[in-house]
C-alpha cells in the first residue's frame, strides 16, 4: 500500500514539475517590469493626447479628469521607463566591474549566419531551426531597438518637457521636429512591441499562452535545448554547467498543461491583443489622413 501511494505521488510530481535553469535574476525581471509598465503607460496616455477626439482619447481624459492631468500621468510613466533603464545601466556596470559578462547581447557575425539559417528554416529549406547562444539575433535586435527608442524618446521628450532649456542648444525648428520624431518613434515602438514581441512571447505556437520566463526567471531544460543549445555547449566547454531547479509545468509555456487553468486569461489577452491591433490600424489611418490629406 505504501509503495502504491509513493508511486502515485511520484507520478504527480513528475507530471506537475520539470527541470529548469535559472535564466534571469530578480533584478532583471524588475527592470523588465518597469520598462514594460512605463512603455504601456506612455503609450496609453500619449496616444490619448495625440488623438483627443478619438474614443481612446475621451476614455483617457475621463479617467484622468482633463488634458493637464493626462500630461502629468504621461510624464509619470515616462519617469518610470527611464528609472527602469537607469537601473539596467547600473546593473550592467556592477556586473561588469565584478568581472561578469551580464549580457551576451553584443551583435556579431554569428547573428547574420543565424538569421540566414533561420530564414531557410522558415521557408522549409532547413529541417531544424539553428541553435542560438544565450540570446538569439531576434532578442538582440529587440534589445538594441529598445536602447535606440529610449534614447530618441528621452531626448525629444525631455526637450518638449523643458523647451526653455532645450532652446539654448537647438533652434525652435528643431524643437518642432522633435515633436514629429517623438510621435513617429512612439508609433513605431508600439507597432513593434504589439505585432512582433507580444506575439512571440504570448501567441507563438511554441509559447502560447505565455513564455513565463519573464515572470519566473526560469526556463525549462527542454526549451533551453531547443532555443539556446549553443549556450549549453558553451557551458559544457567551460565546465560551468548551472544547477537545475524544479519548475512547475504550468509555468513552462506547455500548451496542454496551461490551457485548462489559463483559458480565461488567454481569451482576455487575445481579445486585448486584437483590440489594440485594431486601434493601432485606425490610429495609423487617422495619422496618414491628418498629415497627407490636409
Amino acid at each position: 500500500m505504501a509503495v502504491e501511494v509513493a508511486m502515485r505521488q511520484s507520478k504527480v510530481i513528475h507530471r506537475e514539475l520539470e527541470e529548469a535553469y535559472q535564466r534571469f535574476d530578480v533584478s532583471v525581471r524588475i527592470q523588465h517590469m518597469l520598462v514594460l509598465i512605463g512603455v504601456l503607460g506612455c503609450a496609453a496616455t500619449g496616444f490619448g493626447m495625440r488623438f483627443p477626439g478619438s474614443w481612446w482619447g475621451l476614455a483617457m481624459r475621463s479617467l484622468t479628469g482633463n488634458f493637464g492631468d493626462l500630461l502629468v500621468f504621461h510624464l509619470f510613466w515616462a519617469m518610470t521607463l527611464l528609472l527602469g533603464c537607469l537601473i539596467h545601466i547600473i546593473y550592467v556596470i556592477v556586473k561588469w566591474r565584478k568581472g561578469e559578462r551580464p549580457w551576451g547581447l553584443v551583435p556579431s557575425r554569428q547573428d547574420l549566419a543565424d538569421a540566414k539559417e533561420d530564414i531557410r528554416y522558415v521557408f522549409g529549406l532547413r529541417y531544424k531551426r539553428p541553435s542560438f547562444g544565450r540570446f538569439s539575433y531576434i532578442e538582440k535586435f529587440e534589445y538594441w531597438a529598445i536602447v535606440w527608442g529610449v534614447i530618441i524618446m528621452g531626448i525629444t521628450g525631455l526637450s518638449m518637457w523643458f523647451p526653455g532649456v532645450a532652446s539654448h542648444f537647438v533652434s525652435l525648428t528643431v524643437l518642432d521636429g522633435f515633436q514629429v520624431i517623438h510621435r513617429g518613434e512612439a508609433a513605431l515602438a508600439i507597432l513593434t512591441i504589439v505585432i512582433w514581441h507580444w506575439f512571440n512571447v504570448h501567441f507563438s505556437p511554441e509559447t502560447f499562452p505565455m513564455n513565463w520566463t519573464w515572470l519566473t526567471g526560469r526556463i525549462p531544460v527542454h526549451r533551453q535545448m531547443e532555443e539556446h543549445e549553443r549556450e549549453v555547449q558553451e557551458w559544457n566547454k567551460a565546465g560551468e554547467m548551472p544547477d537545475k531547479v524544479w519548475e512547475p509545468v504550468h509555468a513552462s509555456g506547455n500548451l496542454h498543461a496551461t490551457l485548462g487553468k489559463l483559458y480565461t486569461v488567454s481569451v482576455i489577452e487575445l481579445i486585448a491583443y486584437l483590440v489594440i491591433i485594431g486601434w493601432l490600424v485606425l490610429a495609423f489611418v487617422g495619422y496618414l489622413n491628418s498629415y497627407l490629406l490636409h
